[in-house]
């Protein structure tokens, strides 16, 4: 009776934050972040155009998820672009994580420690708040459990040839959810290798630098980089002496993490068979990786993927040999107390974060993102439009864009990696786009914009939880249409009229 109780709990879960958020937001439902409208936008454009681009106008490495943008599109050319497609695949994609957590730990553990084990992944993940972003999250850490247990049949000795097939294919299928699946790939591929040979851990490899290879020469072909702007932004750029916009990376608490690092090498060391040790060693060096090369945070995405993987490592033990470190047998059942309330704080704290912030979210990206995107394409019809944060503006503006952040413009991010990104570098940009109007957050662009700009008002979001800036400011990029594009925004609804 485990799996249906682990799924009434995830549907009531779902179902807690979708309330909340269409309370916040007068009963319209909206996506927490900006970059779900990104994926959503390039979908539809590569649907509908044949093009990988935000825009119709250009080819734009948007995308760090190319599996997920073909996902989309797929649908999206099938069925129309419909704003909860998304939804519903990550809604199923979830059900499927809980569903397949429920069944590997069904042999050897109780009903009641499954439930557990599946609450605490639903919300330690925490897994609503990932559904709701409507990205490629939830499916990544599906594939990364399907790919870890296919290997681990492998890796303790079962028919090793027709299953590095399924493997090798899981690992595709993992790298080109997100890049980070590499960091998965790589142990497994390892441990692959020291049980059965050189060859299966190749084609396993192989496989999963295939999505990173073939993205990258086909963004080459069209005049992009290797790859996605958003890597390069963030990652590379900084490597290079050039940092990214302020307000790029926002961190959540990754505590729970750390202690199932803790946990899973405690009893990597004690008593264990051969799929647990797998898991463990899969599992370790992937979040080693992670958290010394990519980023956390960010509405809890970026590291969610992890925690059911340590969670099920550390389950799968527990199922066979019960917990036994030396510490923990001789403690008092006090200390014991102390010790399992000290383990499961930290995860109910990130839930409960997840549970308050997830909703006052979606209020924000109402706010702010899709109130913009509304004014352009209500009042603003002409020439296009610079932007930091284009998703929304995307897909409800239908309108050309220059993203002076550079995740949607590959001539934008090629001047930030080249530390050349400036008022004298924007200027022919804007007259090549055909800018009219620029809306921004200042505290990204500080003396980087040009002087003649004339800035004409702001928008502030109060409460502000995920956006980059609660402070949006309008430009008009030339000052002769100054007071007509003014009067536009004013017309919508009213920017507080601000002037330098």
């Amino acid at each position: 009776m485990a799996l249906p109780f682990s799924l009434v709990l995830y549907g009531l879960a779902i179902w807690a934050e979708l309330r909340g958020a269409l309370t916040l937001t007068g009963g319209e439902f909206v996506y927490p972040l900006d970059d779900t409208y990104i994926h959503m936008s390039l979908a539809r454009t590569l649907a509908l155009h044949g093009v990988w681009g935000i825009t119709p106008q250009e080819f734009s490495g948007s995308s760090s998820s190319p599996l997920w943008t073909l996902i989309l599109a797929g649908l999206f050319a099938a069925a129309g672009a419909n704003a909860y497609i998304p939804l519903v695949l990550n809604v199923i994609a979830g059900a499927a994580l809980v569903f397949v957590v429920d069944r590997a730990l069904s042999p050897g553990l109780h009903a009641a420690w499954r439930l557990a084990a599946t609450s605490l992944i639903v919300f330690a993940m925490p897994l609503p708040t990932l559904v709701f972003l409507a990205m490629e999250h939830v499916l990544h850490a599906l594939i990364t459990l399907l790919f870890v247990f296919a290997a681990a049949a492998i890796y303790r000795g079962e028919t090793v040839r027709g299953r590095v097939a399924i493997v090798a294919a899981l690992a595709f299928a993992l790298v080109g959810a997100r890049y980070e699946g590499l960091f998965v790939v790589i142990p497994v591929c390892f441990l692959v290798w020291a049980r059965h040979g050189l060859r299966p851990a190749l084609v396993i490899g192989a496989a999963g630098i295939v999505p990173v290879v073939g993205y990258g020469f086909f963004a080459l072909s069209q005049g992009g980089f290797f790859v996605p702007n958003g890597l390069l932004v963030k990652a590379v750029a900084p490597l290079l002496g050039h940092p990214p916009p302020e307000g790029f990376h926002s961190r959540s608490p990754v505590l729970p993490l750390w202690f199932l690092i803790a946990l899973s090498a405690v009893l990597l060391f004690d008593r264990t068979d051969r799929r647990a040790r797998f898991l463990h060693l899969s599992f370790l060096p992937a979040a080693g990786l992670h958290l010394g090369l990519a980023a956390t945070g960010h509405l809890f995405r970026y590291e969610g993927y992890l925690i059911p993987l340590g969670v099920v490592a550390i389950a799968t033990q527990v199922a066979v040999f019960g917990f036994h470190p030396r510490f923990y047998t001789n403690a008092s059942r006090l200390a014991r107390t102390l010790f399992w309330a000290l383990i499961v704080a930290p995860f109910l704290i990130r839930g409960g974060m997840a549970a308050l912030i997830t909703p006052r979210a979606c209020a924000n990206i109402h706010g702010q993102q899709v109130r913009m995107a509304r004014l352009v394409h209500a009042r603003l019809d002409e020439g296009a439009v610079a932007l930091n944060d284009i998703g929304a503006v995307a897909w409800f503006g239908a309108v050309p864009i220059l993203d002076l952040a550079g995740l949607g413009s590959d001539d934008v991010a090629r001047l930030r990696i080249q530390g050349r990104f400036g008022p004298e570098a924007i200027r022919p940009l804007i007259r090549e786009h055909g800018v009219r109007l620029a809306m921004l957050y200042d505290s990204w662009f500080r003396g980087a914009l040009p002087p003649e700009w004339t800035r004409i008002g702001e928008w502030m979001t109060p409460d502000n939880v995920v956006l980059g800036d609660a402070r949006v400011s309008f430009y008009a990029v030339d000052p002769a249409a100054a007071e007509r594009l003014k009067r536009a925004i004013d017309d919508f609804g009213g920017a507080e009229s601000g002037g330098d």
